[in-house]
């Protein structure tokens, strides 16, 4: 009888012993992965833009290394009317971007080093691999949730307002 209790409380033991350690590496999984999504976060600067209509302001994740433009606005389920993302490189150059896993239709614009406005993509098709291309080299792209650009009339030409714009 006294075996049969020993070993009823070692199985106890060994149990309660491993959901002890899976909670403990449970939490410690949920920490690591806080810490990483706290230092993805990308600053935020207001960006103007100007069209005929009027002057616009947009709260602006600011994408300016690789990996901050490769992820983008991937995986997101929304983009508030007044945000925006501003895809930053360190040349004036010809611009691919494309809509892979991206879940929310956006506009994107294209921008010269001047601030002035190459080209527009009008609600881009969210998980489409078509690249979209810039007219000529530029400098950033500015992502806008879909239909925006129209509702402001943006247009080739305006000009958007950075302190990396000349």
């Amino acid at each position: 009888m006294m075996t049969c209790l020993n070993q009823i409380n070692e199985r106890l033991f060994s149990k309660r012993l491993f959901y002890a350690l899976f909670i403990v590496v449970s939490l410690l999984a949920v920490n690591a992965t806080v810490k990483t999504v706290k230092a993805e976060q990308l600053k935020v600067e207001i960006v103007k833009v100007k069209s005929a209509k009027g002057e616009y302001y947009f709260n602006t994740e600011i994408a300016k290394t690789d990996r901050e433009r490769e992820k983008g606005l991937m995986y997101r389920q929304s983009l508030a009317r007044d945000a925006a993302m501003l895809f930053l490189w360190d040349t004036d150059r010809p611009i691919q971007m494309w809509m892979k896993n991206t879940n929310i239709p956006l506009d994107m614009v294209f921008i010269r080093s001047d601030g002035k406005i190459a080209n527009i993509a009008h609600k881009t098709i969210p998980h489409s691999r078509r690249l979209l291309s810039s007219k000529g080299q530029v400098r950033a792209v500015l992502e806008l949730s879909a239909g925006t650009a129209e509702k402001i009339g943006l247009a080739e030409g305006n000009r958007v307002f950075h302190r990396v714009f000349k």
